[in-house]
C-alpha cells in the first residue's frame, strides 16, 4: 500500500504538465445534478499558448474557445463551467494532503484506452470525493467523478473518445457566433477589510479584491479560500432595506448560502459559493468578520 501511496502521488504531480504539453482531439460527457451532454473537444499544445475549443454536440449549438485555460470567446455562457472543468489545476500531493487521503485504485480502461485511477479521499465533512481516471499515455484525465459527503455522484467528466495526436489550427479555429469574453481584472487584496474567522482545515485566502457593481457606489468584496482541489468564494455587501431573507440553495456540487447579519457594527449580506456542502457553506458565511475586529 505505501507503494502505491507513492504512484498515485507521482501521477497527481505529472497532471498538470502533462495535459498542458499534450495536443489531443476527443468527445466526453458532462453531467450535473441529472443533466448530461455530449462536447468535442480540441487542444493543440507545444506552440506559445495552448489552444482549446470545445463544441456541444447536443441542444443548441454553442462552443468556447480558450488559450491558456483562459476563455477567449464564448457563444453560450452555460458552457463557462464546462470548460473550467477541462482544465485541471497543478495538483501538489503535499498540499492536498492536509485534506484529502490519496489513494491508488489500481488500473482501468476509458474509451478504450488503458488509465490509472486515482482517489481523494476527504478527511473530513467539509468538502468533496474525487476519483481521477489518468491516461497511461499522456496523464491527461479522461475520467473525473466527484462524490458528496454522503458518496452521491455529484458530477461527471468522462471521454468516449480520446486521441492523442497532432491537432490543426483549422480545428481549433472558433466560429462566427463565438462572441470574444471581456477581460475580467480585480483590484488588489489590500482593499480588503473582510475576513472568514473558521474555514475548513487546510483551505487558505487565495486571493482578495473590492469592487463596484452595476455602476453603484455600493461595494462588494470577495474572498477566495482554496485547499488546492475546491474552491469558495465569500461576497460581502451592504444590506439594503428590500435584501431577500437568508438563502441556502444546491445545484450538483455547487452550494451557495446567503445570510443577512450584524458584523462589525454594519448590517451587511454575505454569500458563500463554491463547490463544498451546504453546511459548510453556511458555516463559513457565520464566520465572516471585518478584518479590524478579526484582529482583536
Amino acid at each position: 500500500m505505501p507503494a502505491l501511496a507513492v504512484d498515485a502521488g507521482q501521477l497527481l504531480h505529472k497532471l498538470g504538465d502533462a495535459e498542458q504539453q499534450t495536443s489531443f482531439s476527443g468527445t466526453f460527457v458532462y453531467g450535473v445534478a441529472g443533466g448530461l451532454s455530449a462536447y468535442q473537444l480540441w487542444q493543440q499544445a507545444g506552440g506559445p499558448q495552448v489552444l482549446q475549443r470545445l463544441v456541444r454536440l447536443d441542444g443548441k449549438p454553442a462552443e468556447a474557445a480558450l488559450a491558456n485555460g483562459v476563455l477567449r470567446c464564448l457563444s453560450d455562457d452555460a458552457l463557462r463551467d464546462v470548460a473550467r472543468d477541462g482544465n485541471w489545476p497543478r495538483l501538489d500531493p503535499d498540499r492536498l494532503g492536509e485534506g484529502y487521503e490519496i489513494r491508488s485504485l489500481g488500473e482501468s480502461r476509458v474509451a478504450g484506452r488503458a488509465v490509472d485511477a486515482v482517489a481523494l479521499v476527504p478527511r473530513d465533512q467539509h468538502r468533496y470525493g474525487l476519483e481521477l481516471y489518468l491516461d497511461r499515455q499522456t496523464t491527461v484525465p479522461l475520467k473525473a467523478l466527484l462524490f458528496s459527503e454522503n458518496g452521491q455522484l455529484l458530477k461527471r467528466y468522462q471521454f468516449t473518445h480520446f486521441s492523442a495526436e497532432s491537432v490543426s489550427s483549422e480545428a481549433i479555429e472558433p466560429g462566427a457566433d463565438c462572441q470574444t469574453a471581456p477581460e475580467v481584472s480585480e483590484p488588489a487584496a489590500s482593499a480588503v477589510a473582510w475576513t472568514a474567522d473558521w474555514a475548513p482545515p487546510g483551505f487558505r485566502l487565495l486571493n482578495a479584491g473590492l469592487r463596484q457593481r452595476n455602476n453603484r457606489a455600493t461595494p462588494l468584496y470577495w474572498l477566495t479560500y482554496g485547499d488546492g482541489l475546491a474552491t469558495f468564494t465569500a461576497f460581502v455587501e451592504p444590506a439594503t432595506g428590500q435584501a431577500p431573507a437568508d438563502e441556502r440553495t444546491q445545484l450538483g456540487p455547487t452550494s451557495a448560502v446567503s445570510k443577512r447579519m450584524m458584523a462589525g457594527g454594519q448590517d451587511v449580506m454575505v454569500t458563500v459559493v463554491g463547490e463544498i456542502p451546504l453546511g459548510t457553506a453556511e458555516r463559513i458565511a457565520l464566520s465572516v468578520r471585518p478584518q479590524a475586529e478579526q484582529s482583536r
